[in-house]
């Protein structure tokens, strides 16, 4: 049925009533407008009266796109106009999008990151490969970063990572592989606009293999082991129960986090390391004020799980903070290399350079430390000068007795 169009006696403009439906007292009106574009007629539907449309409006609207006809800026035509706004208002939605894309954690992004990273990367990964750094991300790049938004890891944000690997005494290529991980998931959160800017270089983050490698120069004294463990019994009695046992038994960070109470054995005062960095199981003799020390902390109600918990109830899932910020409290590290700082790291390296100094035997050095090749022990054990001079005496004594003088100046 054909509709009866009303002229409003505004030029261009007209409309026509619904044939039941009302709007206040008079019935609905459709408002149109109509206007020449290009030498031709051009007539569009503006909208219902109960819309909000109204001769006002339909004049207000008509004399807009005369403007852009004149001078040819904005949308010419209602249509355009509509499709502008469409246009705006998607791109208003994708940047809302966005906005709450950019506000998403690490731990969040990572299952994203990964299940498009493989689909990208299907040719160049073997699996093996996925499997490494999802292990990565779960041990250390999760516990340390995993709550920070992917938008705000800055240099503050490396630097704490970096410190937290160094301090858990893992290998440099390990360092420079979690680093890699970290500056992929970055990259692609980067090209996605998710983050403001592109990572920063290994170099630049302390990432990169440089001569050394993870070797440490740094021991710490008596007194300077001292002053850590009583500012720590003051103020953290969890990381001072971690630090004191890595600083007696030179263990690794992660075998001491991952010790439970069914590997403590207090009777035989022996503790049993699982799965340990070369794949194998390791026991180890206590000390009996250790035997001690442990059966007191055992005697305060865990008889399960974990033996070390941090101060929330939690296995550590790194060193300890107030280990840090006790070094740092005590400035041991002001006005050292890096090699010579004091991290985590550092008790085990000061544990196995007095057990080599106490004559320790390279084969017991290192099963005591787990080291699966004996190049490590050949490290500590360098030979102390006093050591060599009791060893040089010791074999000229035995050359020199009556029966075997030998007068090594005398001429054959």
């Amino acid at each position: 049925m054909a509709v009866k169009w009303i002229p409003t006696g505004e030029k261009g403009i007209r409309y026509y009533e619904h044939p039941t439906r009302k709007h206040g007292v008079g019935r609905d009106r459709y408002f149109s407008i109509r206007y020449t574009l290009g030498g031709k007629t051009r007539e569009e539907g503006l909208g219902w009266w109960s819309e909000g449309w109204n001769l006002e409006r339909a004049i207000a609207e008509r004399s807009k796109l005369k403007e852009a006809h004149r001078t040819g800026q904005g949308p010419a035509t209602l249509e355009e106009k509509r499709e502008q706004a469409t246009l705006a208002k998607a791109d208003a939605e994708r940047q809302r999008k966005l906005e709450e894309s950019r506000n998403v954690t690490l731990a969040d992004y990572w299952p994203v990151y990964l299940t498009v990273a493989k689909l990208l990367k299907a040719d160049q990964k073997k699996e093996t490969s996925w499997t490494a750094e999802e292990g990565l991300f779960e041990h250390w790049l999760k516990p340390v970063l995993g709550d920070v938004m992917i938008k705000d890891i800055d240099a503050d944000q490396w630097d704490r990572l970096m410190g937290v690997l160094v301090d858990a005494g893992l290998a440099p290529r390990t360092r420079q592989y979690a680093a890699l991980v970290l500056r992929q998931v970055l990259s692609f959160a980067y090209s996605r606009k998710l983050v403001p800017s592109p990572p920063p270089q290994a170099r630049d983050v302390g990432a990169t293999l440089g001569k050394g490698g993870n070797r440490r120069t740094r021991v710490l004294t008596g007194q300077e082991l001292q002053e850590i463990l009583s500012i720590l019994a003051e103020r953290d009695p969890n990381a001072y129960a971690m630090t004191l046992f890595c600083a007696m038994t030179g263990c690794r960070f992660g075998e001491a986090a991952g010790l439970e109470w069914k590997d403590v054995d207090l009777g035989a005062g022996e503790a049993l390391f699982r799965n340990t960095k070369n794949g194998t199981d390791r026991t180890i003799p206590l000390p009996d004020t250790l035997v001690a020390f442990l059966a007191d902390l055992r005697s305060q109600g865990r008889l399960a799980g974990p033996v070390f918990l941090n101060g929330a109830g939690k296995p550590y899932t790194q060193p300890p903070q107030p280990f840090r910020d006790t070094v740092a409290d005590l400035g041991l590290n002001e006005g050292r290399g890096k090699r010579d700082r004091v991290c985590f790291h550092t008790l085990r390296h000061t544990a196995a350079t007095r057990l080599a100094k106490a004559g320790t035997s390279m084969p017991d050095l290192q099963k005591l430390c787990g080291w699966s090749s004996p190049v490590m022990a050949l490290r500590y054990a360098k030979g102390e000068t006093d050591t060599m001079r009791k060893a040089l005496d010791g074999l000229s004594d035995e050359l020199l007795r009556p029966s075997k003088v030998v007068n090594i100046g005398e001429k054959r």
